[in-house]
């Protein structure tokens, strides 16, 4: 699977990868091929080095370590990133940001990290403000150990120009790009207009530098890729 256009990612039983109820996942067999085998849910780590290898093409840029998230399984990824830089792959990490604690036991083993933000309306907590406070934490500790570190946040037709402004000051201090990601509309789910999208890059510009800051979609759903 073909998850950026400079990465191969290989998914252990997400979604839910944090549930111990999900029985069965699924690997690619081929890159780009869109056919997958179905494996029992958990697998060992020597076993999936095996097939990390056997997707490695030659223009593999980094292994990705992606949603559910990672760091509710922090041994296991701990384990299968050591061996996996033994064997000299540069490894990238997704993380919602939310476990600065299991961030601090690791953080030394990628070399890329995109951490969430997650934007109020998304609603993702009950007290939102104390959750991104943890994400900037583990944005904090990722860029101490000098990885390649950048925010992303999704945003919607709710989002307030004053949260991207406050992301934007706080990511500033740390020297941290930010993402500003359209949502892909669901359910009630709206994107932001054009309006809103010069709106928030403008409120970020405030803090952060041009260059510092860029726009995404998630291309993944676009194109059709899982």
């Amino acid at each position: 699977m073909v998850r950026h256009p400079i990465e191969h990612s290989l998914r252990r039983n997400s979604p839910g990868a944090q549930n111990p109820e999900i029985q069965e996942f699924r690997i690619e067999e081929t890159p780009g091929a869109g056919e997958f085998a179905v494996f029992s849910n958990p697998m060992d780590s020597s076993s999936l080095i095996k097939y990390v290898k056997k997707l490695e093409t030659s223009d593999l840029h980094s292994v990705s370590f992606t949603g559910g998230e990672p760091l509710f399984q922090t041994d296991f990824i701990k384990k299968v990133s050591q061996s996996l830089l033994s064997e000299g792959h540069t490894l990238y990490l997704e993380t919602n940001g939310s476990l600065p604690q299991c961030a601090s036991k690791m953080a030394d083993l990628f070399e890329y990290c995109c951490c969430d933000i997650k934007d109020e309306s998304s609603r993702a907590a009950s007290d939102w403000s104390a959750l991104v406070e943890k994400e900037f934490e583990t944005i904090r500790i990722f860029k101490e150990v000098k990885a390649k570190t950048f925010a992303k946040v999704v945003v919607t037709s709710e989002t307030k120009t004053e949260n991207i402004e406050w992301y934007a000051m706080e990511l500033a201090k740390m020297e941290c790009p930010l993402c500003i990601q359209i949502v892909t509309p669901f359910g009630e789910v709206e994107k932001p207009t054009i309006k809103q999208l010069f709106q928030f890059t403008e409120a970020a510009s405030k803090y952060l530098g041009k260059n510092d800051i860029s726009l995404s979609i998630q291309a993944h759903k676009i194109i059709g890729i899982l």
